[in-house]
């Protein structure tokens, strides 16, 4: 039945499923298996003399039906109020947000397809199932790895995002990182459908003995997620320090109206003396709460209204802000106030701009092609890119801030708990997204970071997602999207190090060996037996 079915719809399909648990996370359990399909399908093919030109394309239906998935919030977009542009323009930005990045990541990704199709051509690992899954499954994970590359590399879809409602299974994320996570999923999944094929073609149960491996790496990693959640503790001679994240529910739209300064200011004062009350002894706020530029005229009234929060908290808060650079250029910042220094030294500088938010790639081009491309940002002008981490040292500890677009980046909270940094706080916007999956998604990648940093990540956002995340992925307090309120959470600085934020992304080079040593083995095999 099943190869009466085009190759390319079955690859579209499987595309779909694949991406279920990146989107709604509690059926992560389909992530596990979902590989086998498209690895059947492309199993069956190799070797038909079909192209690298089909192998391609059904390389292209398989990304395409996923990025349609994962990137489905884009609908939650319209009618783009805040940009200020009409409907019909408002629905050409969101098709091409939607599809359109879905179609650039898929022309990217489907080479995956087309190397693991030469190689099997080429090297013959075709002929050895068991290498033919592992050199599939190691080029998906140094794939995914480039994804993090260049402005149109969007990492949003990583397998390990659709797991983290299961938290024994991304627990390897703090030895190896997020990516040992796809490469137990893929490689599962690949074996899976290597041996189905090989079943189906011989009739031999054998076939199904590699699977017995790969069914202990993913039991043996449960087994390892399951026992570091039960007994992980925080390390001795920790600092606590209560901590609250604050959400004053204000979109986008109300945030940049001209008359909306002073309710804003209210807003979060209320929400902070509530905090307050409740013990909090440090309080984030959201990415730019205020949508003012901090070096211009109304600086110091900002300054002072923070450094006034931190006073009735008697402690510490940390929020987003806009600033400029000595060329005068605006950035998106972070900046810290506590009650007896009021602002401390240095900004945190957001590292990974949003493309087509807080600057356009290419804008003459784009201006040119694609008009309302280069209309949606709130911003005249491209900000200035950071470069490098921030840590602010505060009476409790070393705060290592991150915002927004920033998380999704493993390396940059890396690069921060590397520099010293004790606990991650998180400021963001989301309001874009309003109350779809995106924001889930988005608050899904945070609790990643956290488990490969052993630190405990505070995440306050506009509308939501605000989140109180521990070292082990756990969300110990939540808000809602598109409701108005606070979390309070008790939060340690923790200066012990994972294993990961130690050798950091090894194992991605271990990956492409991998593919190297399993290909050159498959080759010379092959060799051998041509000259016999």
């Amino acid at each position: 039945m099943i190869r009466k079915i085009p190759a390319f719809l079955l690859m579209l399909a499987a595309g779909m499923i694949t991406a279920i648990p990146v989107a709604v996370p509690e059926l992560f359990f389909v992530g596990i298996v979902s590989f086998a399909l498209p690895v059947y399908v492309e199993y069956t093919m190799t070797g038909k003399g079909l192209g690298i030109g089909r192998t391609y394309l059904r390389g292209l239906s398989f990304f395409m039906g996923f990025g349609i998935v994962v990137f489905s919030w884009f609908c939650a977009l319209y009618p783009l109020e805040f940009a200020g542009i009409s409907k019909g323009a408002a629905v050409a930005v969101v098709c091409a947000g939607w599809f359109g990045l879905s179609l650039l990541q898929a022309l990217f990704w489907a080479l995956m397809f087309v190397v693991t199709g030469l190689l099997s051509r080429l090297c013959g690992t075709k002929k050895h199932p068991l290498l033919y899954s592992l050199v599939f499954t190691c080029t998906y994970v140094v794939f995914e790895w480039m994804t993090t590359k260049t402005w149109a590399a969007v990492p949003w879809g990583r397998l390990a995002v659709g797991q983290t409602e299961f938290l024994p299974m991304i627990q390897i994320s703090s030895v190896l990182g997020s990516y040992a996570v796809s490469f137990i999923l893929v490689f599962f999944g690949a074996v899976l459908g290597v041996a189905i094929h090989e079943y189906i073609s011989k009739r031999d149960r054998k076939v199904f003995r590699p699977l017995i491996l790969a069914a202990a790496i993913l039991v043996a990693n449960i087994l390892f997620g399951t026992i570091r959640v039960m007994v992980y503790e925080v390390p001795e001679e920790s600092t606590k320090v209560t901590a609250a994240v604050l959400q004053g529910n204000i979109s986008s739209h109300e945030k940049w109206s001209s008359d909306s300064y002073e309710a804003i200011k209210e807003n979060y004062k209320e929400l902070s003396e509530d905090a307050a009350e409740d013990g909090a002894e440090m309080i984030i706020l959201p990415e730019t709460p205020l949508a003012y530029n901090m070096d211009e005229i109304l600086g110091d009234d900002m300054k002072e209204y923070y450094h006034s929060i931190a006073a009735s908290a008697g402690g510490t808060v940390v929020t987003g802000a806009f600033t400029k650079n000595d060329d005068g250029i605006s950035e998106n910042s972070v900046v810290v106030f506590e009650s007896e220094k009021g602002m401390l030294d240095g900004k945190y500088v957001k590292r990974h701009l949003v493309p087509f938010g807080e600057y356009v790639p290419m804008r003459d081009f784009v201006s040119v092609v694609f008009p309302p491309l280069s209309d949606i940002g709130m911003l005249a002008d491209d900000l200035s890119q950071g470069s490098e981490p921030t840590l602010f040292e505060t009476k409790y500890g070393k705060i290592a801030p991150i915002i927004c677009f920033d998380s999704i980046y493993e390396t940059l909270a890396l690069d921060s708990v590397r520099a010293g940094g004790e606990l991650i706080t998180l400021s963001t916007n989301d309001s874009w997204f309003l109350d779809s999956p995106g924001v889930w998604e988005h608050n899904r990648h945070a609790k990643l970071r956290s488990i490969e940093c052993g630190r405990y990540t505070v995440r306050s956002a506009n509308t939501g997602v605000s989140s109180v995340i521990s070292p082990t992925g756990e969300v110990m307090e939540v808000i809602s999207p598109l409701e108005r309120g606070y979390a309070v959470a008790d939060v340690y600085m923790i200066d012990e190090l994972t294993p990961y934020t130690v050798i950091g992304n090894a194992f991605i080079p271990i990956c492409f060996l991998c593919v190297i040593v399993a290909s050159a083995y498959c080759s010379v095999k092959k060799n051998g037996k041509e000259e016999e």
